[in-house]
């Protein structure tokens, strides 16, 4: 019984890093994407 709960708030911790590093990654996409997009409307 423990170690079943445990194990299940391990998972869902690695599945709540993985979203977290998702978006994470994400964010920097969209930041680099915005970046370009003014570089060009300054240009």
């Amino acid at each position: 019984m423990f170690t079943d709960s445990v194990f299940s708030f391990i998972s869902y911790t690695k599945k709540q890093t993985k979203r977290k590093s998702e978006c994470y990654n994400y964010n920097i996409i969209q930041i680099k994407y915005t970046k370009k997009e003014m570089l060009r409307l300054l240009a």
